[in-house]
Parts: structure tokens; sequence; C-alpha cells
């Protein structure tokens, strides 16, 4: 088998979850040809997406294992976006694939092994367009969820032989909480599974990736892009679970909002690795203390807990724009 240079990744995000979707690409170093599907928020319902996203996701996979490539060895991956990536991925795929037509997540490692759709990569072949199909007639007949169906297939030795699909599942270092074992080596990424809302995702993914590696070196280049930019952008500004942003700013040389006019949004100062956001009577109302830059489709983003005067509630505060 030829060594894999790259591989093709897609995903799917709404809109409101941009801020996830940025901090997953941002710790991509794979060579990738991304495909990555905006979708209207009305194609998504309910906390796993809803029949109208299980459909596509299965038509855009047949779609992709149908085509050719020019290196017959390029890794197909299809990833949710609630991930944060730590290291290469490229080498692992090929080594989880070797035997394999089509890996998996791993959702459990009991007597049962179960599959999570959160990471899922195939070589394109002829067996594996008819799983997909297979798949999708599932979901299409029974209203099964695209990860439900998936396991009622794989489940099945009798189908599995008749088909010739051989499945296999990726280690614990694509890993997800519920498996509730760390990797035995480095963690390559960490899937926040089992929670709904954007902002106990972001709290799952920050509260882990000190002990998975936080890649500070990182963190400074894409601090020290956004210091660049600050002055010469406009930023989309928001709140983290919110559908839609609050709206747009830029900053003068002084660093004070300009085109936006609310009070708690006056001024920047810079503190070390800090951008720090002061309201109108010189009080602090968000501190954005991580940066990340998603090279693949040209963003910028800061982003950091807003203060609230209640303390009850986590609210992170964001500022994205175009590399």
């Amino acid at each position: 088998m030829e060594e894999v240079k790259d591989f093709s990744l897609y995903c799917f995000y709404t809109p409101n979850f941009e801020p996830l979707l940025i901090r997953f690409l941002s710790g991509i170093r794979d060579n990738i040809d991304l495909y990555c599907h905006e979708l209207d928020m009305n194609e998504v319902g309910g906390n796993r997406g809803g029949m109208s996203l299980w459909l596509k996701r299965m038509s855009t996979m047949i779609e992709s294992a149908n085509k050719t490539f020019e290196n017959h060895n390029q890794i197909i991956v299809f990833a949710d976006i609630d991930i944060a990536v730590y290291r290469p991925m490229a080498s692992s795929f090929k080594e989880a694939l070797e035997n394999y037509d089509v890996v998996f997540q791993l959702e459990s490692n009991g007597e049962i092994k179960k599959a999570n759709l959160g990471v899922v990569a195939f070589y394109p072949s002829d067996i594996v367009v008819r799983f997909w199909q297979d798949v999708y007639k599932q979901i299409a007949d029974t209203g099964q969820s695209d990860q439900d169906a998936v396991n009622a297939l794989i489940s099945d030795k009798y189908y599995l032989q008749n088909l010739g699909l051989k499945i296999g599942f990726l280690t614990e270092r694509f890993w997800i909480s519920k498996l509730k074992k760390f990797p035995e080596n480095d963690c390559i990424l960490h899937h926040a599974t089992q929670l709904t809302s954007s902002t106990k995702k972001w709290l799952q993914l920050n509260g882990y990736k000190t002990v998975f590696n936080d890649h500070l070196y990182e963190t400074d280049a894409a601090f020290c892009t956004v210091k660049r930019l600050l002055r010469e952008r406009e930023w989309r500004f928001g709140e983290l679970s919110q559908k839609l942003p609050y709206g747009h700013m830029r900053f003068n040389k002084a660093l004070l909002v300009q085109n936006y006019g609310h009070p708690n949004e006056h001024r920047l100062i810079e503190r070390d690795q800090h951008l720090i956001m002061m309201t109108l009577e010189d009080k602090i109302s968000c501190i954005f203390d991580e940066f990340y830059t998603d090279i693949q489709r040209k963003k910028v983003m800061a982003i950091g807990n807003a203060f609230i005067e209640d303390g009850k509630k986590f609210l992170f505060h964001y500022l994205i724009a175009d590399l």
C-alpha cells in the first residue's frame, strides 16, 4: 500500500456552530481536500440532527465513495465538528484501514462494539457504496438515526458476510468521553459527545485540552494573527450559544469599537496573551483568551468568557474575521 499523504475531509455545520468548526479545522495538520457543507438551520432538527441531515450525510457519503481519485489510496473521512484535533491523523487512518473497508470511531468498547459516526474513514469502492446505500434505505424505511442504522447493519454478521464488507474501529486515541478510559498513547482527537449545547461542548473540550496537549505555540501564533488584523478587518461579534451573531464591529487605532452601539463593547485592551473587552463604564465585559486560525477556510477567531453579573452562567463571546 502506498503512503497516504492526504485525505478528503467532509463535514457539515450550521452557522451558529461556526466557532466549533473553526476550532476543529484549526487543529488539522494533514494535507486535506476539504468539503465543508453549510446547512440551513431548517435542515437540522432535534438533538441528533434529524432525518434531513441523516439522509443528506448518507447521500454525500454515497457520492464521495463513487468518485474516482487520481490517488486510489486517498482516504475519505467524514467527521462531526464538535472535535478538538491534537495530532496528524492520516497515518492513523491508513493503519486502521489496512485490513478493513470502513472504520468507525468507537462508541462503546464492551462485549459488542458500537460505532459512533463522529469520525468515519473509508476507501472508495463498490462494496462501500452499497453499504451506504443500505444505510440510507434503513434510515428512510425505519426512521432510525444514521448512527442507529449503521449499528443495526454492522451487528448483523450475515449481512456483512453477504455484502463482503469488512468493518473495524479506530483506537481510543480517537477519544470520546463516553469511553471513560484514557487513550494509552497520545490522543489524536477528542470528540465532545453526549452534550447538546455548543457551550457545554466547548467546556468539555476545554476541560481536557491541557491533558491531551494544548499546543501553546499555535495559540501564540493565532494570537499574533488576531492582533495584527484587529484594526484591519471587520469582526463578527456573537455569543457561542446564540443562533445569530450580535452584529459586526471594527476597531480604530486606539482599539475603540466602531459601528457597534452596545455600551458593553466599548474598547479593547491588550494584556500579555489576552484581549480584554471593556464597557463604556470601564468595566471588564469579556476576556478573550483562546485564539484559532482556520487556514482551510481562511478565518481567524478570538473567544473567551463573558462576565455575567449573577455568576451562574457560562457565556463565551467570539470575534471572527477573514484572514
